[in-house]
């Protein structure tokens, strides 16, 4: 089992997209409780969501996060439960993939803004934060691959080893159709 947590609305949407495109490396069927989590504590998480008999299953967990520095303790009477538990960092913020799909990054990163605060003052976009916008901004899966990419390429690996980017979340044929864009 998955236990996918995602920090806001904005991170939920962009795998609820990934999800229904077929584009990740699991389905909804793998994932505990069938959908994405909304972020949690570690002992609220396990107190909701390994309270009950998982049948001798363990579970991976991934944080869908900007911030490294956000803590995830899980209580010692859980550990055995836990197979894996790795951050997805979308370091600054989830909005620079927008800020990315726009072609915009080198602009950016001179302005010296948040990723959303530079959506909203440069690119107009009110409601960059919105499930809804978020939505229509990547109704076309390929502008959401493309930026993924470009993620990558800006971003590349973390500084620990351990954590992911979403692009490591995406099923080879996701990926090679990203790396086309």
């Amino acid at each position: 089992m998955i236990a996918c947590l995602c920090e806001g609305n904005a991170e939920r949407e962009i795998m609820d997209i990934l999800m229904e495109n077929g584009l990740l490396s699991f389905s909804m069927d793998d994932l505990l409780s069938n959908d994405f989590i909304r972020r949690l504590s570690g002992r609220e998480f396990c107190t909701r969501y390994l309270g009950y008999r998982l049948g001798g299953m363990t579970v991976d967990i991934i944080h869908i996060q900007d911030s490294r520095a956000e803590r995830f303790d899980i209580p010692k009477a859980y550990k055995k439960v836990i197979r894996s538990d790795k951050r997805c960092i979308t370091s600054p913020e989830i909005e620079i993939l927008i800020i990315l799909a726009e072609g915009r990054y080198e602009d950016f990163r001179k302005s010296r803004k948040k990723p959303s605060e530079y959506c909203k003052s440069e690119l107009g976009m009110r409601n960059v934060k919105s499930r809804e916008f978020v939505r229509s901004y990547f109704l076309d899966a390929d502008r959401l691959l493309k930026a993924l990419r470009l993620y990558r390429e800006y971003y590349g690996r973390t500084q620990d080893p351990s954590d992911i980017i979403l692009y490591d979340l995406l099923n080879e044929r996701a990926r090679r159709r990203a790396d086309s864009l």
